[in-house]
């Protein structure tokens, strides 16, 4: 890339916005990101599931292996308070 480089800000940490970050870092662009909550983030899952974009970028471009850091998993569900199953579905996601 010649001249200077992009410089690019992306509001949202989440799993999109560091994907997006990277993709845009690896092209040449300055990136920051930014991430904001005024509340505690809790109760908001387990894992932190790899899209499959994600997934691509990481394989790609040999930054980890994803099963040595990495579970597979084969459903998804969602509990209540109780620990009651309140919804499944059969999916095929990495955490």
């Amino acid at each position: 890339m010649r001249g200077p480089r992009p410089r690019v800000v992306i509001a949202g940490g989440s799993l999109g916005g560091l994907s997006a970050a990277l993709w845009l870092r690896s092209v040449g662009c300055e990136v920051a990101v930014y991430e904001r909550s005024r509340a505690p983030l809790e109760g908001r899952g387990v894992g932190i599931v790899l899209h499959p974009a994600t997934l691509r970028y990481l394989i790609e471009h040999g930054m980890v292996d994803v099963r040595r850091v990495g579970a597979a998993s084969r459903w998804v569900r969602y509990v209540d308070r109780n620990g009651r199953v309140v919804h499944e579905s059969r999916d095929r996601y990495w955490f």
